[in-house]
């Protein structure tokens, strides 16, 4: 035990020197001590640092975007006669011309909502919102032509009793409205082949019996046939005329795309199909009217005839699909309306003479 108390004795005189050379140097000791400790942590500092750094470099190349994103800021609008585009920086000037033009456009569609109602005889023209069948029980008088076939209260609401001949029903009407636009505005048809076939053979007969007192036409000579078919020549050319003097331009309902008789066809028809019929003769009635203006005299406003007026035919209309989708109940029609050649429909392109 002694031994060992000698020895620490020894070892505590060896460190003493060491103690007094850290006592008197103790800034340059404690400095050497942190440098040591910041070689065994930098590394781990160093790691922090650059994972923030990276982040701060990240944070501002998307705060440089944005900006940059500002800067080239475009806005279109859509517009009757091509996009309105603008691009730059917005600003509270871009921003009131911006909301100039919007209520600029939105008072265009009110005006030209309120003119196409008032055209088509809806005298709630000016409500907003529209108001549903029982608020249009005012009373208010129809302005303009535009009209249903049958009863609102029919269509296109129809109650289940009178759903099923309702297609029926609006047909008919419309076979009738055609027929009494076109007779308004004074339109006609040729004399028929048969009406100009029994005509010539009623002169035929009188010429050769009475003007030449012949038999037959088969007694008559080169030249009697040459002076016969003069004849028959004027009395048809004078037929047409006579019928060209009393109406203002040939148009018949076979112009128009109007489906077959529902009665005869046995053919269901969607309410949107009977709304499409509508839809066509709305637009028939507008150019039926513009044709008829064309044909008057612009003094007196009198109907021209044929031989005067600018539109003498209604070759074939055909109207552009409505504006919405339409599942159509017949087989091999578009919409309910035909298109083939028989009955009184056509499928021709809009055509005048």
């Amino acid at each position: 035990m002694m031994e060992a108390k000698a020895d620490m004795d020894m070892n505590l005189e060896q460190i003493k020197p060491v103690v007094g050379w850290i006592k008197g140097h103790l800034f340059i000791f404690v400095m050497s001590l942190l440098i040591v400790l910041f070689l065994g942590c930098g590394w781990y500092f160093a790691g922090g640092l650059n994972t923030q750094l990276a982040s701060d470099i990240d944070d501002h190349k998307k705060n440089f975007q944005k900006l940059d994103k500002a800067s080239k800021t475009s806005v279109t609008l859509p517009m009757t006669d091509g996009d309105f585009s603008a691009s730059g920086t917005l600003n509270q000037a871009l921003l009131d011309s911006l909301d100039e033009l919007a209520t600029k456009m939105s008072d265009d569609v009110a005006q030209a909502r309120e003119m196409v109602l008032k055209h088509n005889g809806d005298p709630h023209f000016e409500d907003f919102p529209h108001p549903d069948y029982e608020g249009r029980q005012s009373g208010k008088p129809r302005e303009g032509a535009k009209r249903l076939l049958v009863p609102e209260s029919e269509f296109p609401n129809p109650p289940r009793s009178k759903r099923e001949n309702l297609s029926n029903k609006i047909h008919s009407a419309l076979v009738t409205a055609y027929d009494e636009m076109l007779d308004a505005a004074n339109a006609g048809a040729p004399p028929t082949l048969e009406s100009v076939e029994a005509m010539l053979l009623r002169e035929q007969s009188r010429f050769v019996q009475t003007d030449l007192r012949k038999t037959s036409r088969d007694e008559l000579s080169e030249a009697e046939l040459a002076e016969l078919t003069s004849k028959l020549t004027q009395d048809r050319l004078q037929l047409y005329n006579e019928q060209a003097s009393k109406i203002t331009f040939y148009g018949t309902p076979r112009a128009f795309q109007l489906v077959d008789s529902p009665f005869e066809t046995k053919q269901d028809h969607s309410l949107a199909e009977m709304y499409t019929w509508h839809w066509d003769w709305w637009i028939a009635e507008d150019l039926i009217r513009a044709i008829a203006s064309a044909n008057s005299d612009p003094s007196s406003g009198k109907p021209m005839t044929v031989v005067e007026a600018p539109v003498k035919r209604l070759v074939s209309v055909r109207a552009l699909d409505a504006p919405f989708e339409i599942e159509s109940s017949n087989r091999g029609g578009s919409a309910g309306r035909q298109r083939g050649g028989s009955g009184r429909g056509g499928a021709a392109p809009a055509t005048t003479a």
